[in-house]
């Protein structure tokens, strides 16, 4: 026998409630973190041109700036999922 409409799915609790909510509730901090990592990691691609001591600061802008990039579609992705868009 199919399931009624009104049957609704468990929520969440404790901590995977907090960090659902959050994600759903803050899309800003999804395209700030998308933002912030692709301004990192083109600073960090421009360092790659210049002698070792910048290009070590490089390294790891392009680094922290792929983890930002990363975050940032992850998050994305996981907002649509919540509304039910993916």
């Amino acid at each position: 026998m199919p399931k009624h409409s009104s049957q609704h799915k468990a929520k969440p609790k404790g901590k995977r409630k907090l960090l659902r909510e959050f994600v759903r509730d803050y899309p800003r901090i999804h395209l700030s973190l998308g933002l912030l990592g692709n301004a990192t990691f083109l600073v960090g691609s421009v360092f790659f041109l210049y002698e070792p001591p910048l290009q070590t600061v490089g390294t790891w802008l392009f680094i922290i700036g792929s983890l930002g990039m990363l975050l940032g579609s992850i998050g994305s992705v996981l907002v649509k999922v919540e509304k039910g868009e993916w």
